[in-house]
């Protein structure tokens, strides 16, 4: 059974439907992104476009709604939440340069 808490089911929701989010992105059928819902995580390649999609439609949307964490209880925890936030700031820095050109 898979977890209604993802990356891609939430972000989906705010879409309302993974077909409107499908024609939205311009594919015929939503395949690909109900293949997102089964995965969790939406490929990387297709959050500027999200982005940029949530933008146009009104839709309350930041990176941070891409970042996903993993938590496990152990001694390096603070060095996952430093590299989660190093990714954190680097899809900022990439979304704000790509926004500009």
């Amino acid at each position: 059974m898979e977890s209604l808490d993802t990356q891609a089911h939430r972000i989906i929701a705010k879409f309302g439907t993974a077909s409107r989010l499908a024609r939205l992105l311009g594919h015929r059928n939503s395949s690909t992104v109900s293949g997102w819902k089964s995965t969790g995580l939406i490929p990387q390649r297709w959050h500027r476009d999200i982005l940029r999609l949530a933008q146009q439609e009104g839709i309350e949307m930041s990176s941070n709604d891409f970042l996903v964490v993993i938590e496990h209880p152990d001694e390096k925890q603070e060095t996952k939440l430093d590299l989660l936030r190093t990714i954190q700031r680097a899809t900022r820095k990439l979304i704000k340069i790509e926004a500009e050109a």
